[in-house]
């Protein structure tokens, strides 16, 4: 199936596409491209067989808005399992969410089959148990707001849909601006490149496990972010990395067997790039290098 927009107002073609077999093509079993402002466009393409029940192979087989970005995103989500089968179950996101949205425990798992945005303007807030999966190299941007609400016996899964997951299978979540903020409480968050990155945003993590990630667990840049009573390990860098003006508060974390420091605060230097973090009642051992690293501090002598 091939899909054209013509680039121009008025012209995209927008057709529901469900219980299809597309499989045995050339090129591609969809083909969705030149659309009109097409990163606001997601083409209904749920439920259909694609010649494969592995979820990482699907992508590949459909042009869209991950190939180009004048290509509208493709959602196909739910695919069956065999021609003429069952859909596989959970939701799925790809994409920008403009408008509030609430992932349930009957919508678990959520498959993220493309890089998936929260706007500025949106709340993405997802409920304990819920397990989302990312099927590829994928990152969940947060620009408004995200909030995780999982509890010690259900908590909010964020991990590879890989069979055999890897560290570095997805790209992790990200807190982009001042704008953007929420709150993670027993959240894990795994096999990412980094769990959980914050640049200018300050939310609050509480009770997480961000683990087995391939850089770091938690990345801090110009962040005030609370991070309380998580478990940080196994991470092939830093467990926690603050840099760039960061204040974060650190308090009552347990940092243990990443492949460098538990936390390093890593300045730049220069006047009014010092990071201040408070850093009290962690557990901070088992790592390769140091429990804590503090370093390039500007004027040094004077910062305690």
């Amino acid at each position: 199936i091939e899909l054209l927009g013509f680039a121009s107002s008025n012209r995209n073609s927008l057709p529901l596409i469900q219980g299809n077999a597309l499989e045995g093509n050339v090129t591609y079993a969809l083909n969705a491209n030149t659309y009109f402002q097409s990163a606001g466009v997601v083409i209904d393409a749920r439920s259909n067989w694609w010649g494969t029940a592995v979820g990482q192979l699907i992508g590949a087989r459909i042009y869209d808005y991950q190939d180009a970005t004048t290509a509208p995103w493709v959602d196909w989500g739910s695919y069956l399992g065999s021609v003429g089968g069952a859909p596989v179950l959970g939701g799925s996101g790809v994409g920008t969410i403009t408008n509030n949205t609430q992932w349930r425990l009957i919508d678990s798992p959520v498959t993220v089959i493309g890089n998936l945005t929260v706007a500025s303007n949106a709340l993405l807030s997802i409920e304990a148990g819920v397990e989302v999966q990312f099927l590829g190299n994928y990152r969940l941007d947060v620009n408004g707001t995200l909030q995780a609400w999982g509890t010690p016996a259900k908590p909010v899964v964020f991990t590879s849909g890989d069979a055999f997951p890897l560290p570095g299978d997805w790209q992790g979540i990200r807190f982009n601006g001042t704008n953007a903020g929420g709150v993670l409480s027993n959240a894990v968050v795994e096999y990412a490149v980094t769990g959980v990155g914050c640049y200018d945003a300050a939310p609050s993590l509480v009770g997480c496990e961000i683990l087995g990630n391939s850089q770091y667990g938690i990345y801090l840049e110009r962040s005030s972010a609370l991070v309380q009573g998580c478990l940080v390990e196994r991470n092939t860098l830093d467990g926690i990395y603050a840099t760039g003006r960061s204040a974060p508060q650190l308090l009552g974390n347990t940092a243990r067997g990443n492949g460098r420091d538990g936390i390093s605060l890593t300045c730049a230097s220069g006047s009014d790039q010092n990071c201040l973090a408070l850093v009290r009642g962690n557990g901070l051992y088992d790592n390769v290098r140091y429990a804590l690293a503090a370093q390039t501090f500007y004027q040094p002598a004077n910062v305690v």
